[in-house]
């Protein structure tokens, strides 16, 4: 059994119990929306913010008692309290932790507390590569390949110790630096053991997760070879498999039976790249690479490849024109060994020029006294240079699909707090994503604090986005001006993905909290206005909406402000959002 802990608001002393993990996650009141949490330590390190959320845990920054930086992960869910468990997943973390891989994530402790799993580990701040997917949809295929050699290092001297991952995507490989990946969560493959064996439960989003495994067939080092292949299929081509939902029917149905072919998806490809990729990703686990050397040495030949045709067509790009296209006079020309014989011939020549005039005034001159002179061309000098070609006018620039210009970044506070929030928006290239910034407490009762990145909208109008990444809360408004006690509507989604909403419908008066709804999977928002009513929905794919509520009559003008806010719980934490895929509709 889990244990529980009561926890209160420190906003409005509303009591509540948590469980398990939720002792130490950020977690709104259920009453008034504040953020906060039950315990700040877990096996002696002090948590921060969370840094992201990883298949079945949470990632917190933390710090050691010396003060030093590192990650701390709390792993879900929760293991039933039996002390075997508990010394299994210990010493199996352990275990991992000596395989001592460069492209392993460092492993510093771990353990369980109140029935929750923990590991202490190495933290690396250049973020992971589903973060580097975000921003900018596909990677190189050489970037692909090195990662992918990286990868399949680390993993077979995983598994020549004799442990799996069990849960590759690209949330697990993070970035040492621009070029050194190492993968991470090795020892969550020790809980799902613990959890599998007590729930029967298959863990992994089925994006990534081989064939055999839906099938629940024996797991080798081929589930995790096409796992690692169907990372880098997405890191190729910028969107998972079969792009449907990650656990949905159709997706089950497909990585059961579908064979993938890569050259399809990419046709630029390697051709090595396309032998390797699409034998990782094979149905059948016979028709993979049977040992991880095998794959690190494919990948490793094909990034060869891939670097030789590359570097070939950078200096093709890069060699100077041949000698006859060169445009004259741009360069003096060598100097011959002997001047004497150019000399010579430059007499010889004179000569001849000078004995066909001659040859010719004496002919001509008899027909007629007057010799009309027709204009001579323009002659140019051996030594000037051709007049310019006009140069090629340059394509268009790929547009993000969304026009950020006349957006502003404001502050939502209260006049009484006099420390300062932060705040902070930027377009990320080339994508036209917004990344966010904001601290703040939240939404709650009289209290509205968080960063707002608005614009003026008049008459009817949808604002669509997609909230591709998101560490705190965030979400979208309009209001009847950019401040924190301002009538109007928001909608958000809470770290937990639940969706929430509030409407204040007098300036200064209290907002109405509605109580967040469950959409697991849902990352679209869309507020919208037609005549004196305010809708805000949210969606999993942006084709079948859920409304959250809609309200009439709330008194935001003729034109007001919307636009997109953040919130981190905290005034001395900030919190990222990035939305993209964003959109405004004008409607009649």
């Amino acid at each position: 059994m889990r244990s529980s802990t009561e926890h209160t608001c420190a906003q409005c002393h509303t009591r509540f119990v948590l469980s398990g993990a939720q002792v130490f996650i950020p977690r709104p009141c259920p009453a008034c929306g504040t953020v906060g949490r039950a315990r700040e330590e877990i096996g002696g390190y002090r948590l921060h913010e969370v840094l992201r959320r990883s298949g079945l845990g949470v990632i917190f920054r933390a710090e050691d008692s010396a003060g030093g930086a590192l990650a701390v992960k709390i792993l879900q869910p929760a293991l039933a309290g039996e002390s075997t468990d508990a010394d299994y997943f210990v010493s199996e973390v352990w275990a991992i932790a000596r395989l001592n891989h460069p492209n392993c994530l460092r492993i510093f402790a771990a353990g369980v507390e109140h029935g929750s799993a923990w590991i202490a580990m190495e933290w690396l701040p250049h973020g992971s590569l589903a973060d580097r997917l975000a921003a900018r949809g596909r990677l190189r295929e050489a970037e692909v390949l090195s990662i992918g050699v990286q990868a399949a290092a680390a993993l077979g001297a995983a598994h020549a110790a004799g442990h799996s991952h069990r849960d590759l995507e690209p949330n697990n490989f993070v970035f040492a630096d621009a070029l050194t990946v190492k993968v991470t969560d090795f020892g969550q493959a020790a809980l799902y053991q613990v959890a599998g064996d007590d729930l029967g439960t298959m863990w992994g989003r089925a994006w990534y997760v081989s064939p055999e495994r839906l099938r629940n067939e024996p797991e080798e080092a081929h589930s995790d070879i096409y796992s690692l292949g169907a990372t880098l299929f997405h890191a190729l081509t910028g969107s998972p498999l079969h792009e449907a939902e990650p656990n949905g029917q159709t997706t089950l149905e497909l990585l059961e039976s579908g064979e993938v072919r890569v050259e399809d998806f990419v046709p630029a490809l390697n051709e090595r790249t396309v032998l390797v990729l699409n034998r990782m990703l094979a149905a059948e686990p016979a028709q993979r690479f049977q040992h991880w050397s095998e794959v690190a040495s494919q990948l490793s030949q094909a990034g060869s490849l891939v670097a030789r045709r590359d570097a070939s067509a950078h200096a093709r790009a890069a060699a100077p024109l041949p000698p006859a296209a060169r445009p004259v006079g741009r360069q003096a020309a060598p100097r011959s060994k002997r001047p004497w014989v150019v000399a010579t011939l430059l007499f010889f020549a004179l000569a001849i020029v000078a004995g066909v005039v001659a040859w010719r005034h004496r002919v001509v001159a008899p027909v007629s006294r007057v010799v009309a002179v027709a204009p001579s061309p323009r002659v140019v000098p051996p030594t000037s240079a051709p007049p310019p070609t006009p140069a090629a006018t340059p394509p268009p620039a790929t547009p993000t699909g969304f026009d950020w210009r006349g957006w502003k970044t404001a502050v939502l506070q209260a006049p009484a707090d006099r420390e300062p929030l932060k705040a902070g928006a930027t377009v990320v290239p080339p994508s036209g994503a917004l990344r966010l910034l904001g601290s703040g407490r939240g939404l709650g009762a009289e209290l509205e604090e968080g960063a707002f990145h608005f614009r003026t909208l008049e008459g009817n109008w949808t604002l669509t986005a997609h909230l591709v990444a998101l560490d705190g809360m965030a979400g979208l408004s309009v209001r009847e001006a950019a401040a924190h006690d301002r009538a109007g509507l928001s909608v958000w989604f809470t770290p937990e993905r639940k969706a929430a909403a509030a409407v204040r419908k007098v300036n200064g008066a209290k907002l109405d909290l509605i109580p967040p709804v469950a959409t697991t999977k849902a990352s679209w928002l869309r507020l919208s206005r037609r005549g004196a009513v305010l809708t805000a929905e949210v969606s999993t794919n942006a084709k079948q909406w859920k409304a959250i509520t809609r309200q009439e009559g709330v008194p935001v003008g003729l034109k007001p402000v919307v636009g997109f806010l953040v919130w981190s719980g905290s005034k001395a934490r900030p919190a990222t959002a990035v939305f993209d895929r964003v959109a405004v509709a004008r409607v009649k």
